[in-house]
């Protein structure tokens, strides 16, 4: 049986305005989850099904992936759909990417995964709204330990110190 798998990493946005950030709700993560495993329970089998996911100011992002147990090969799934924070329906449009990726997911194992599906950002007209669709072989476990060990190498844009700004920083 698969099982869950939320990381707190940098899911590449669609818009380059994207840039900060909020988790997907656990109790959210929790729901795909659980609905991935039980609508594709054949496909499941053996694998992990990680969900990954973000809230940006102007867009939602969600990933589905099936990781295998036996070696490094993810296939990911993922939907984003613009947003406006001024609407406050983020789950609307979490939902509309969720059956999106479901869509696309049960489309792509009924093809034994012989379908064209995009690489890069593509959009596709569902329930009379843009979801924008693509594909990737990211896999979370590596992209998480590459991001962790960089981080201790001090090697991370982020991880750099800034510039002192208070007094108490500055050379005297």
């Amino acid at each position: 049986m698969s099982t869950l798998a939320v990381f707190k990493i940098m899911m590449k946005a669609r818009k380059a305005s994207s840039k900060k950030s909020t988790d997907l709700p656990a109790d959210f993560s929790k729901m795909v989850r659980e609905v991935i495993e039980t609508q594709f329970k054949a496909q499941a089998k053996d694998k992990r099904v990680v969900v990954e996911g973000k809230i940006f100011l102007e867009e939602v992002c969600l990933r589905v992936g099936f990781q295998s147990t036996v070696g490094i090969n993810q296939v990911n799934f993922e939907a984003s759909v613009d947003h406006s924070p001024q609407k406050k329906d983020v789950m609307t449009h979490l939902n509309r990417a969720l059956d999106a990726l479901g869509s696309l997911i049960s489309e792509y194992f009924s093809a034994e995964g012989d379908i064209e599906v995009p690489k890069e950002w593509h959009p596709f007209e569902f329930e009379g709204a843009p979801v924008y669709l693509k594909v990737s072989s990211d896999n979370s476990d590596l992209e998480q330990a590459a991001d962790r060990f960089l981080a201790e190498a001090g090697a991370l844009e982020s991880d750099k110190p800034e510039k002192a700004k208070s007094p108490r920083h500055r050379r005297k």
